[in-house]
């Protein structure tokens, strides 16, 4: 039963935090190539295009799956790129200029500092090391390895998938604000000479929509971030009440 959870653990960080994202980036870039106002892109070949999406038609099924896994792969890559800034998490206006240029920040403090002594508590009583207190790098993958042993249902992996989705959200987010700006610029400088009309409605729509979910997404992200380490100290903390020192990876 452990090892069936563990695959399924896998199986949702894989769909929430590669799949999904690619998807989204999909549709967002799909949006934006009609918005570009081709003829060969209008909205009724895109819209011919996904209902050959069915399930029994592998050949454009299976080549789609590749491209939104891979997309979110690169997505997933680029959303890592960020650094711990403080004064992100006072300033939404911080938080948003950073994401929007493809450095979404964290937090430099994994968990709630009120959750210090529980901290404390925990990482002694898992240490395999005689009972000496760990450090948050040391201690959360083996923290996250016991719950997933002896915990039949954590919060962590919710929110470890949450985070993960909300940061690539954010990045795709940026690439398509973006990609409508420069579309638009482009458009007014040099698009008259090259005969590109595009639905200037529709980019503005797009660079405006991804604006606000760069804004809402980052700060949802930073709020999952920390219940993560909140989640991962107060589940052990809990489980580990009843276990001697230093015994808790014995098994």
């Amino acid at each position: 039963m452990n090892e069936l959870l563990a695959k399924l653990t896998d199986l949702g960080y894989e769909f929430f935090g590669v799949l999904l994202p690619g998807v989204v980036t999909s549709v967002w870039i799909l949006i934006w190539l009609v918005a570009l106002g081709l003829p060969e892109l209008s909205f009724e070949r895109v819209w011919s295009f996904l209902g050959t999406l069915k399930i029994n038609n592998l050949r454009a099924v299976i080549p789609t799956l590749m491209v939104w896994w891979f997309s979110g792969q690169v997505i997933l890559a680029i959303s890592r790129a960020g650094k711990a800034d403080e004064r992100a998490g006072k300033s939404a206006l911080r938080r948003t200029l950073l994401s929007i240029t493809f450095r979404v920040p964290r937090l430099p403090n994994n968990y709630n500092s009120a959750l210090n002594p529980l901290f404390e508590v925990a990482s002694r009583k898992i240490s395999p090391i005689d009972g000496t207190p760990l450090n948050w790098r040391q201690f959360y993958p083996v923290a996250k390895a016991v719950l997933a042993r002896e915990h039949s249902y954590s919060l962590v992996t919710n929110f470890q998938n949450k985070y993960t989705f909300h940061r690539s959200i954010v990045t795709a987010a940026s690439i398509v604000f973006w990609l409508s700006i420069l579309t638009m610029l482009f458009s007014v400088t040099c698009g008259r000479h090259m005969g590109l009309n595009p639905h200037w409605w529709l980019l503005t729509v797009l660079s405006l929509v991804g604006l606000a979910f760069v804004h809402i997404f980052s700060g949802t992200y930073l709020d999952n971030w920390l219940m993560f380490g909140d989640a991962i100290v107060t589940e052990s903390a809990a489980l580990l009440t009843e276990i001697p020192d230093g015994t808790a990876t014995d098994k």
